[in-house]
């Protein structure tokens, strides 16, 4: 039977850091969410983000991985009920991300 495999390629320092800006940025976006539309769904942010895939379906994944990076850095946290907010550190940092935009 086949078995599929990988090939690696590794990336250049350029593409690494576009990559870790992209990231960065989509990181950004929910903090920025979080803060101004804390109520909405995954699927509404996804739609004010034009995160959508190529049927037009919001690509809520793409959210739940940059929640669990911001949960690493201490910037969100769930509470009792499963809700997603942000700490004091994460407030700020939206703030900052906010005012960033704005600029």
């Amino acid at each position: 039977r086949p078995m599929p495999s990988v090939v690696a390629l590794p990336l250049t320092e350029e593409e690494a850091v576009k990559i870790a800006h992209s990231v960065r940025s989509d990181q950004d976006a929910v903090l920025d969410m979080l803060l101004n539309r804390p109520s909405a769904s995954y699927a509404d942010w996804c739609r004010q983000l034009d995160w959508l895939d190529s049927k037009g379906n919001p690509r809520k994944s793409k959210v739940a991985r940059a929640m669990e990076a911001l949960k690493g850095y201490g910037l969100v946290k769930k509470d009792r009920k499963g809700i997603w907010r942000l700490t004091k550190k994460g407030r700020e940092e939206a703030q900052t991300v906010v005012e960033k935009d704005a600029a």
